[in-house]
């Protein structure tokens, strides 16, 4: 046991032993979850559980978010059953609620933890996201759409992103949060069945709603990852101090995780227990200061006092391996290309799920996009917003300031080929014991000011790693949403981008000879920034009858997808492509070199696109036209696509 795991810092106290000092757990606590370098680095622009305003809707009203992680089946106790999902979801909503927002429907990323083969046990993932959408589905939530990938962390983690309408700019949002002597209350949801667990939450949902449409709450904090950040949370938020009795400050109220108990602040002398249900336990546990502090005072007669300017953290070089070790690692070439695409399916299959309907289906009337990529219609005027979701895990593994890079590149990159401008970022960090995390955090910011968007949003995860999860929120700026699958047969595909000899970090990589030490996919983001802001316009001139950003996978995962081979039915639509003889072979097929999109044209636009992508500086290559039932690049592999349907499915039957 060491002092620097908070965890263990929280449970080493037994009953009527001292344990640790209380300023040690609390300060520990802050640097696992990352707030000692948002506190003093106000360059991140992370802002609490909100962001400062929200997105505006076109007809009134905002776009409201609130995100969190779970980690899945560790030593504390299963939290991939049902009742963990549902209490995790459930504390989601009670953040949009408390803020007057309904919710709406969620975004998932699930990080698979140890390798690619753990991966595909017992379809483990498969197996995740269908409680998920079960436990979503009971509080009357949507699925829009997520992603799925590996981790090095030694347990499975889920991360969330949850989307809420706000049909009116609350009167606080003019006036300062909370007043001086104004009291803070804990609230904890009574202990109910599974079963009554979702009704639980709806209510004290709705009540919560109805106190913030009377403005009797100036500010809620969920307790999720224990009360000290929830603490934390309304320093960032509100820039006043903040002081806790001790009934607030026993380590376990500070430490442990709560996810159905949360911190308010009530205006005046408003009780917030005459405003929500007869069983929830309200207990009043402070009152808002002056000074910008957290005032703890302990059991034992003790105060602590944490300000920002003195939370400082002890700065350590990352340990990554030698910049000139960073060779591209001496990958022999596979012998057999369509034997190692139908190895990797299973793979492919768990990076790319499909989005799941609520009871109001979001995509009706609404083209089909990529698995990362979710549309969803809000508000009374059914605005349309967009998100993707994703990571860059083996590239951060291998750089985590290019891991970031990438990350943001890949999000809004997807955004940008369904036709959707990105309004703003949320990220999910690493905490600062992570090593690399001042790179990360330095990736993030570097790459959303070089593609001309911020990072709107961000909250730390013990379960991250040192890979940052991205989420970018878009408004579509095209007549008409572009689509992911190929259209019609007779259509060209065009490659726009350059593909280099990268395979480190990639899934072919990983497939024949594991995890190596190698060079991340170069990154130019004046060059991404080009392909983005070229595909938009082409979307918005209704050049383009599909687009899919090219990610995990390469070109092959790329192709696949764009044919149908990901759905279960519907048409399928072959491709007889080129390959590129200035490559190897299998870097054409299987690299992963950012600043990709996959496009189809009628063959009458293929001149325009062309001038287009000259004058934008964007290097682009015909692969052939659209049409039949197989999948062939010249040379290289030609398979039936009905085969890898099947295998792509799970099941072996048939020939290539």
């Amino acid at each position: 046991m060491t002092p620097e795991d908070p965890d263990v810092v929280a449970s080493a106290a037994a009953p009527g032993d001292e344990g640790p000092p209380l300023e040690l757990v609390c300060r520990d606590r802050l640097l696992a979850k990352g707030r000692r370098q948002w506190l003093e680095n106000s360059g991140c622009a992370a802002r609490g559980s909100f962001t400062s305003g929200g997105f505006r809707l076109d007809q009134g009203g905002r776009v409201l978010i609130a995100q969190g992680s779970l980690v899945l089946g560790d030593e504390k106790g299963s939290g991939k059953d049902a009742a963990g999902l549902v209490g995790f979801l459930g504390s989601l909503c009670l953040e949009l609620w408390a803020h007057g927002a309904e919710p709406v429907g969620l975004l998932d990323s699930l990080r698979v933890g140890g390798s690619s083969s753990a991966m595909m046990a017992a379809r483990e993932p498969e197996q995740i996201r269908g409680e998920l959408h079960a436990a979503a589905q009971s509080l009357g939530l949507g699925v829009f759409g997520g992603e799925c990938g590996t981790s090095l962390q030694a347990f499975d983690t889920l991360f969330v992103v949850m989307v809420g309408v706000l049909p009116r700019v609350p009167r606080r949002d003019r006036a300062k949060r909370g007043g001086l002597g104004d009291r803070i209350y804990r609230v904890r949801l009574p202990e109910v069945s599974l079963a009554e667990r979702p009704s639980n939450f709806l209510a004290v949902g709705q009540a919560l709603r109805e106190a913030c449409q009377k403005d009797a709450l100036s500010w809620v904090g969920t307790c999720r990852d224990g009360g000290l950040i929830a603490a934390v949370d309304w320093l960032e938020t509100t820039g006043k101090g903040l002081k806790l009795e001790p009934r607030a400050t026993a380590r376990a109220a500070l430490v442990d995780p709560e996810p159905e108990t949360f911190l308010v602040a009530a205006l005046g002398d408003m009780n917030p227990a005459g405003l929500l249900p007869d069983n929830v336990e309200v207990v009043e546990v402070g009152w808002i200061g002056e000074e910008r502090l957290i005032d703890l005072e302990a059991l034992e007669g003790s105060t602590l006092r944490l300000r920002p300017e003195e939370i400082r953290r002890d700065h350590q070089s990352p340990d990554f391996a030698d910049a000139d070790s960073g060779l591209e690692s001496p990958l022999a070439a596979a012998e057999d290309y369509e034997k190692t695409l139908f190895e990797l399916l299973p793979d492919f299959r768990m990076l790319s799920p499909r989005s799941a309907e609520g009871r109001e289906s979001p995509h009706q009337g609404l083209p089909r996009l990529s698995g990362d990529v979710g549309l969803v219609r809000l508000g009374a005027r059914r605005d349309l917003l967009a998100l993707a979701v994703g990571s860059a895990q083996s590239f951060s593994s291998l750089d985590p300031y290019i891991g970031a890079c990438l990350a943001v590149c890949r999000v809004t990159r997807a955004l940008a080929a369904s036709g959707a401008e990105a309004l703003g970022l949320l990220v999910t960090l690493p905490g600062e014991k992570e090593p690399g995390a001042d790179l990360v955090y330095e990736g993030l910011r570097n790459a959303a000011d070089g593609l001309g968007t911020t990072v709107e949003m961000a909250i730390a995860s013990e379960g991250a790693g040192a890979a940052p999860v991205v989420i970018a929120l878009g408004r579509p700026s095209a007549t008409r949403l572009v689509p992911s699958r190929f259209q019609r047969p007779g259509d060209f595909a065009v490659l726009l981008g350059r593909t280099r000899e990268e395979l480190s970090g990639s899934l072919y990589e990983r497939h024949l000879c594991g995890v190596c030490p190698g060079t991340p996919p170069w990154v130019d983001l004046n060059a991404e920034r080009r392909l983005q802001d070229m595909v938009r316009v082409a979307g918005e001139a209704d050049l383009l009858q599909s687009a899919l950003s090219l990610m995990s996978g390469g070109l092959i995962r790329g192709a696949l997808e764009a044919c149908g081979v990901d759905e279960r039915a519907g048409q399928l639509l072959g491709l007889v492509g080129e390959s590129d003889e200035n490559i190897r072979p299998d870097a054409w097929l299987f690299a992963e070199s950012p600043s990709r999109i996959l496009v189809s044209v009628a063959p009458e636009d293929f001149s325009l696109l062309k001038e287009r992508a000259d004058r934008s500086q964007i290097q682009h290559r015909f692969l052939g036209e659209i049409g039949g039932d197989r999948l062939e690049i010249r040379g290289q592999l030609s398979v039936a696509l009905e085969s890898l349907r099947r295998a792509w499915h799970g099941s072996t039957d048939g020939d290539g």
